[in-house]
């Protein structure tokens, strides 16, 4: 079963992976919620997700890493999309594809960190 969730999760990832532009990175805080940040770098887009989760996380113990990293394009549009988890963990994202990138988030995630929580769209 592990195996067919990973599998599952490589083409999420290669399906919905923005074209190549800018990076965008996740840093988390101690309770484990994920901040975004952007740069034309890999290390400027973890440093700008550092920095957002420092601002505004009450926790100030914040991590990043290149694994929480995918390259894309920056959009400014307003459309914004967010997935949560059964653990309350959300992933937010915006542009033309917005929720398949929030979900391609959670999925990640859920992959790296060896959890099985389904990732859903959160309805406002």
């Amino acid at each position: 079963m592990k195996y067919i969730f990973m599998l599952l999760s490589l083409i999420t990832m290669n399906v919905y992976a923005a074209p190549a532009g800018q990076w965008q990175c996740l840093a988390f805080d101690a309770k484990e919620q994920s901040y975004q940040g952007f740069g034309v770098s890999i290390s400027s887009a973890m440093q700008a997700a550092t920095e957002r989760c420092r601002k505004e996380s009450s926790c100030q113990d914040c991590k990043s890493a290149q694994s929480y990293c995918e390259q894309g394009a920056l959009t400014l549009a307003d459309d914004r999309c967010v997935v949560t988890d059964e653990n309350g963990r959300a992933w937010d994202a915006s542009g033309v594809n917005a929720c398949k990138v929030a979900m391609s988030l959670c999925t990640e995630w859920q992959f790296l960190h060896g959890k099985t929580s389904p990732c859903s769209i959160r309805h406002n």
